[in-house]
């Protein structure tokens, strides 16, 4: 008999160490999140960091703030700009996503614990909202602000349960109008999450009281913030800063989070039905978590985008003038994108390496990888082109539209600053330097250069705006459409400027016109060239043994090594009895020239 009974409450004991187990399980699964998160994001989110910190730019300044206050939903941006403000730290970006998920799963339990009330927290339901916040952080296009929607849409909904539970619903009502102005479209939301947690868990007359009163009260509010307050179109206010009912502008991602936040009560009163069983409970509270986080690192793979992590690396090398670094980044994992290959042969022009380098690196669109269209899409990182090789007022311009139609950015202003510089306006660079200077990241750069006005020999002295000042053209040009005809036009407006002499010869080599080429050399002894650029020699050879001719070179002669290796290129490509086999020859010092490119590319 006292066997029985012992055995009975071992099974007892057994059964409640199982549940502090899938209690504790919650925790284990959260902190596993977390973990990954923290090491995903600083490995391999300084791509999103930099776009994201690139693509606004925060102002301690009142008029800045002014613009959000005038928008329901403003404020919610305001706070996630000055956030991002920090991204240019990969560390303290990873630590802000991370700390957000915690916060946001943690929400999710508290709601859990209060509408099921003494009954344990089940995995599943919980774990899923931190998991697709997470995927959708991935994304460049979801900024913090977003996510700072969401978590003050789930803190709101677990006030107004505490709130009705502590017989003060009262409250909810009248915060709710703080509450939209604060989050614009994020409370409606909210409020059909209200909605469904007042029609699954009320009863009585509070079970539509409540919901009535809170649909007056909202509409109450959008009359006045349409009509009086704002006076902006209701299309504008129930849209921004998420577009909630326009499917086709919302994200999967978006309109799953959404859903589920606002289908969380029905999920949890579901679940509690499940849990009768505990054995099944236990059981699929485990599954459940080897699932989601399966689940959800095999999406994180999927979402992530090396491609564009690739660029974006390269763009922002290039914004902190690591040419080196830009050229080995290529050179040893080649990009692929049209903008990679656009800032790796930007990154040789300063380096005064175009003709000597380009080859060495992959080169697979032309001479369109020389200058990216002046479309919108471009017209961040087309603006670079002009500036390097002097059109400074086409890149001012650029800048200046860049201004116009994305807002302040970091980029369009420093270029703005730097141009107005260029063309000694001191006046107009020191009202771009003090928008700069109001910023906590770039008020240092904005200093160097403050100190620079009004001094035109410090400017002079300075490597990067003392070249720029040469490059420019010395009579006025109207740009065209045609960027190789601007390129002459620079030419003709200053014969001295190397680097458009050399980006003209680039032209030609990514042309394939080796014969343009040969005809541009003649020019190079006035530009003070000691010496045939690489890809220049490699072009000239190529003519001689295409028409066995010597062409009239100058005062300049190719080298024995340049055609020692075009014999040893020609032998390579006699004796391979296929392409494979000599691309795979190529991959040495021969597959580096014109001559590679003008057989394969």
């Amino acid at each position: 008999m006292n066997i029985k009974i012992d055995f009975l409450k071992l099974i007892q004991q057994a059964c409640t160490n199982k549940e502090i187990i899938a209690g504790k399980s919650i925790y284990i699964s959260l902190g596993l999140l977390l973990i990954f998160s923290l090491s995903y994001f600083f490995w391999f989110g300084n791509g999103l960091f930099f776009y994201q910190e690139n693509s606004m730019l925060f102002i301690f300044y009142g008029e800045y703030l002014r613009k959000y206050l005038m928008s329901p939903g403003g404020l919610l941006e305001y706070i996630g700009n000055f956030i991002t403000q920090g991204y240019f730290s990969r560390i303290y970006g990873s630590l802000v996503i991370t700390l957000f998920l915690l916060i946001f799963g943690g929400l999710f339990i508290r709601v859990y614990k209060l509408l099921e009330t003494g009954k344990s927290v089940w995995l599943f339901p919980v774990l899923i909202p931190s998991c697709l916040l997470f995927l959708m952080q991935i994304r460049v296009d979801h900024y913090i602000f977003h996510t700072l929607g969401y978590i003050l849409v789930t803190i709101y909904l677990l006030i107004s349960i505490i709130f009705e539970k502590r017989r003060l619903n009262v409250l909810t009502l009248v915060l709710f109008p703080l509450f939209f102005y604060i989050t614009g479209s994020f409370a409606l939301i909210f409020l059909i999450g209200y909605l469904s947690y007042c029609l699954l868990y009320k009863r009585g007359t509070s079970r539509y009281l409540l919901p009535g009163s809170l649909i007056l009260t909202s509409f109450f509010t959008f009359f006045l913030f349409e009509k009086v307050l704002f006076l902006q179109p209701a299309g504008h206010i129930i849209r921004y800063p998420l577009s909630i009912f326009e499917t086709a502008r919302l994200y999967a991602g978006d309109s799953i989070l959404c859903s589920y936040i606002i289908f969380f009560p029905l999920i949890v009163r579901i679940t509690g039905f499940l849990k009768s069983d505990k054995r099944f409970s236990i059981l699929f509270s485990q599954i459940s978590l080897v699932i989601v986080l399966s689940f959800t690192l095999l999406l994180s793979k999927n979402l992530y985008d090396p491609e564009f992590a690739d660029y974006i690396k390269i763009e922002k090398l290039y914004c902190e003038q690591e040419w080196d670094k830009i050229i080995l980044q290529h050179e040893q994992i080649p990009s692929k994108s049209l903008t990679g290959q656009y800032f790796y042969n930007l990154a040789l022009t300063e380096k005064g390496q175009l003709c000597d380098r380009m080859f060495f690196g992959n080169q697979d669109y032309g001479a369109k990888s020389l200058v990216l269209p002046r479309e919108s899409e471009y017209i961040n990182r087309s603006v670079y082109f002009y500036y390097a090789v002097g059109f400074i007022n086409e890149a001012h311009h650029l800048a200046y539209e860049s201004m116009v139609k994305y807002g302040y950015r970091p980029e369009n202003i420093k270029m703005l600053a730097k141009t107005e510089i260029i063309n000694g306006n001191y006046k107009s660079a020191e009202r771009y330097l003090g928008v700069l200077k109001k910023t906590f990241h770039y008020r240092e750069w904005a200093d160097r250069y403050i100190r620079m006005l009004y001094e035109p020999a410090i400017i002079l002295s300075d490597p990067d705006l003392g070249e720029k000042i040469q490059l420019q053209p010395r009579r006025d040009f109207f740009i065209s459409q045609n960027d190789a005809a601007n390129i002459d036009f620079m030419l003709l407006a200053n014969p001295d400027n190397k680097r458009a002499f050399e980006y003209k010869m680039a032209w030609f080599l990514l042309e394939k016109d080796y014969k343009s080429v040969v005809y541009q050399v003649k020019r190079m002894k006035d530009m003070n060239y000691q010496g045939v650029p690489r890809h220049i020699g490699e072009a000239i050879i190529l003519f001689i043994d295409s028409k066995q001719e010597l062409p009239y070179l100058g005062d300049f002669a190719i080298g024995s090594e340049t055609e020692n290796r075009f014999i040893q290129f020609k032998e390579t490509l006699e004796m391979s009895e296929n392409e494979a086999e000599f691309k795979k020859i190529m991959d040495t010092s021969l597959g580096k020239t014109f001559w590679y490119y003008y057989e394969f590319k």
